[in-house]
Order: structure tokens, then C-alpha cells, then sequence
């Protein structure tokens, strides 16, 4: 896009701490990582987030000791 663009739709993420980083995927399944999120962060995925305008929980949320994440920061995808 080039030039005044308008917004298509906004997605807030209910209970978000403190956002650092989306990626998407071929499958439009959307992967936010929220740093600050309880338990030492975590990396929320929405189903379809191209469709997605309002506010909406997560449809998963991969978080805990067993991921071996320790606030994350940045997301990388391989497809």
C-alpha cells in the first residue's frame, strides 16, 4: 500500500500485558507474543485473524514451564 491507507479492522486482545511482536502464517493463523503475559509470558495464536475486527480472546495460548519460554520477545516462522 502506498499513501493514506484505512484501517481494515482492528483485533484487541482481550487481557493483553504487553504486545511485542505478530506473525502470520500461509494459513492465516495469527501468532502474537504478549511478554508480560502471567506465568512468564506467552504466544497466543487466533484461528483465521484475517476475519477477526473487535475483541476477542485467544484460540490457544502457549505458555507455561513446559514450553521453555521465558518472556518472549520476538516470533519466527518456518512453513
Amino acid at each position: 500500500r502506498n499513501g493514506a491507507v484505512t484501517i481494515d479492522s482492528t483485533l484487541t486482545v482481550t487481557g493483553a500485558a504487553n504486545l511485542t511482536a505478530i506473525a502470520v502464517d500461509s494459513h492465516q493463523v495469527g501468532y502474537i507474543v504478549d511478554e508480560a503475559a502471567p506465568g512468564g509470558g506467552a504466544v497466543l495464536s487466533y484461528d483465521n485473524i484475517n476475519t477477526r475486527n473487535g475483541a476477542f480472546a485467544p484460540d490457544r495460548t502457549i505458555s507455561g514451564a513446559s514450553t521453555q519460554l521465558s518472556t518472549p520477545a520476538r516470533l519466527f516462522l518456518v512453513e
